[in-house]
Parts: C-alpha cells; sequence; structure tokens
C-alpha cells in the first residue's frame, strides 16, 4: 500500500504564489452613480463606501434625527484605529453665512482643483480640495446641502471621481424628494 508524501513546494510554484499575492489591490470598480442596499448609515450606501476607502468592515457613527428631514443627518467612517476616513454629512446652507446657494456655488468653483459634479438633480456642486483629500459639495436649489471628506481614500483610486459618483448616488434623497434610506440593524 502505498502512501501520500507531501512535497515541499519547488522554486516555481513559490515564484508564482509570491508574485500575485502582491498582484491584489483596492477593486478598480468605479463607484456606482445610482446607490443601491444595504446602508451603512441613514442614506450611505456600504459599496460606494467600501470602494473609497478600502476597508471591508467599516465602524460607522451616525448622527442627526431621523423624524426631522430637515435636521442636520451625518455618518464618520472609520478604519480599524478609530480614525475618520470618511465623512459624510447633511444640513442647510442657511445661517453658515455663505450666502444664496448660487453665491455658494461661486465660492466654491472658485477652489484651484474645483472640479464640476455632473448630475441630473436641483442646484449643483463640485469636488474641491487637495487630490488626496478630496470634498465634495452638492447645494440643492433648496439650499439643503450635502458634504462628503474623503480623508483616507483606498491607494491607487481617483478620490476626485470616487467622490464625484458618490455624491451623485446620494443625490435622490438630499435634493430629489426621495425618504432616506435607512441603515441595516447591525
Amino acid at each position: 500500500m502505498r502512501r501520500g508524501t507531501a512535497r515541499a513546494a519547488g522554486p516555481l510554484t513559490l515564484l508564482v504564489v509570491l508574485g500575485t499575492a502582491g498582484c491584489v489591490g483596492p477593486s478598480t470598480d468605479p463607484v456606482p452613480t445610482t446607490a443601491e442596499a444595504p446602508f451603512l448609515c441613514d442614506g450611505v450606501p456600504r459599496e460606494g463606501v467600501e470602494l473609497m476607502t478600502g476597508l471591508a468592515e467599516p465602524e460607522v457613527e451616525q448622527a442627526g434625527d431621523r423624524s426631522d428631514p430637515e435636521a442636520r443627518r451625518g455618518c464618520a467612517v472609520r478604519d480599524d484605529d478609530g480614525e475618520t476616513v470618511l465623512n459624510v454629512s447633511w444640513r442647510t446652507i442657511d445661517g453658515l453665512g455663505v450666502g444664496s446657494p448660487e453665491e455658494y456655488l461661486e465660492t466654491l468653483a472658485g477652489d484651484e482643483n474645483a472640479t464640476p459634479i455632473e448630475a441630473d438633480a436641483s442646484g449643483g456642486g463640485y469636488v474641491i480640495g487637495p487630490r488626496d483629500q478630496p470634498a465634495g459639495y452638492w447645494v440643492c436649489d433648496d439650499s439643503r446641502w450635502l458634504l462628503v471628506e474623503l480623508f483616507d481614500g483606498a491607494d491607487g483610486r481617483d478620490g476626485f471621481d470616487d467622490v464625484a459618483r458618490f455624491v451623485e448616488s446620494v443625490l435622490p434623497w438630499t435634493c430629489g424628494g426621495e425618504d432616506f434610506p435607512e441603515a441595516e440593524e447591525s
């Protein structure tokens, strides 16, 4: 009766394993422009967050009042060290001292890296800031405001494009009159 024997991996096998191990990186899939469940926080789609941050199981902290559709809302996404890597917030620009929606959009457009966000929604928006820490702003015609701040994006991804696409994905409840999708219970 012959017994099976384990053989050590040869140099070629080891080379193939080591050569392919370094090829796994962040997904190159685009951030969806249409948000779908599941949601990490109210109105914050998991897939977009995971693609932008590279975090498979991010920690989140939700703020705001679900019962008041005009209340300030927010979602902080944190990495394993507790550092905020993404912040998403909604409020109105009323009381911020930035003027009308049109005036605020003109101010945003003045940023040296301002990149317009193309989306079919009321108002307008830009991604601004340093390339490695983009912030996406959308101001609805009725003064509601969305801010998406990416503090630490996944390596190898275009943070400006990711943030612009993410902003577009959440506009139906930012400016479109849809109810905020509720977060999954964890």
